[in-house]
């Protein structure tokens, strides 16, 4: 086996670790709840006589109880979110297996490219199309009704390191409405992929197709954080799907020492409501960003992302930073893109 398949296998057997560690935690928590309902329950008949045998009042019963579906409500809110999440995750490898059939088609890559230009061309467009499935299996058109009202939802997903509490992955949606047809929304928003700003400079490192397959390079003006990602854009049935698949492993162009990479993979869905009204959906899912040395920290996250006074702050006050961060970068998308459109139409 060769080096590089020996290092894929590594990184599928952490995973499938990482997954086994989560299941077996989950699984203790549900044993010690139980266990924690049982004397509950035995501590509940106690309390329901005194000594001489009266009833204590309703009162004490319906305490004990809130506190047995409290904590009940906790236990299923964590285990539904987990399941969310390792659906999505067994969605995103399982499109990422290679079948019979496809060797003679096109090379084996995994969330990676090679050097080799045919590689590389086959690659872009088998990630792409592996995050449009994913965006076609998530969210089929009339997912969320009708429903047009702004929404944005931020997840982190968490784990545990020997340092407390760790950041595993991030899963982010929103929604909104412009007030133009769909099709100039979706080239407003393919345009802004090759857009810099004062806090960012982007850039085309290849052009398969400038109108719908482009690999681009966004990196920070500030700080070591770089994004190399695949933008693809798809018609659907009536709307337009536009990818970004996050590339972490590029043998082309290999991470520099104090580099840092984000890696994983999203869409936007832009749809039509009326002929001059158009619904945006986004989501994506990412685990933290990787360095020369292995995947970052959640302290070394906070630095790259500066945190203030980082180091005086729990892992939790961090994490719930990292993600207001997320949704001010939804809310200033959001406007961004209404700004232009807006523009578009007068």
């Amino acid at each position: 086996m060769s080096t590089k398949a020996l290092r894929e296998e590594k990184k599928r057997q952490a995973a499938r670790l990482r997954m086994q560690k989560h299941r077996d935690g989950l699984r203790n928590e549900t044993k010690q709840l139980r266990e924690e309902v049982r004397v509950l329950e035995a501590r509940l008949e106690l309390l329901k006589a005194t000594p001489n045998g009266r009833k204590r009042p309703a009162s004490v019963s319906k305490c004990a109880n809130q506190v047995l579906m409290d904590r009940l409500a906790q236990l299923r809110s964590k285990t539904t979110k987990w399941n969310t999440l390792a659906h999505r995750l067994y969605a995103w490898v399982e499109l990422q297996q290679p079948k019979e059939g496809l060797r003679h088609k096109m090379p084996w890559m995994e969330s990676a490219l090679l050097v080799d230009l045919e590689s590389r061309r086959y690659g872009y467009q088998w990630l792409s199309e592996k995050a449009f499935h994913t965006a076609q299996n998530a969210f089929p058109p009339d997912v969320f009704g009708n429903s047009v009202e702004d929404m944005i939802n931020v997840t982190a997903h968490l784990g545990e390191d020997d340092h407390g509490i760790s950041w595993e992955a991030v899963e982010g949606h929103s929604q909104y409405t412009v007030a133009t047809n769909y099709v100039n929304v979706a080239q407003a928003l393919w345009d802004t992929l090759l857009q810099s700003s004062p806090m960012h400079t982007s850039r085309v490192v290849e052009e398969v197709d400038q109108h719908r397959l482009l690999y681009v390079c966004h990196e920070l003006n500030i700080g070591d954080l770089k994004q190399l990602y695949i933008a693809a854009r798809f018609e659907d049935n009536g709307r337009i799907i536009i990818t970004q698949t996050t590339i972490a492993t590029d043998d082309r162009f290999p991470i520099r020492n104090g580099e840092c990479r984000s890696h994983g993979f999203g869409w936007t869905i832009v749809e039509p409501i009326t002929a001059t009204t158009t619904r945006l959906r986004r989501s994506f899912l990412h685990t933290p960003p990787t360095s020369s040395h292995g995947v970052l920290t959640l302290d070394e996250m906070a630095r790259l992302n500066h945190i203030d006074n980082y180091q005086a702050l729990t892992r939790g006050a961090i994490i719930a930073q990292l993600q207001a961060m997320i949704e001010e970068s939804f809310v200033a998308q959001r406007a961004h893109i209404r700004r232009l459109c807006g523009v578009i139409q007068s």
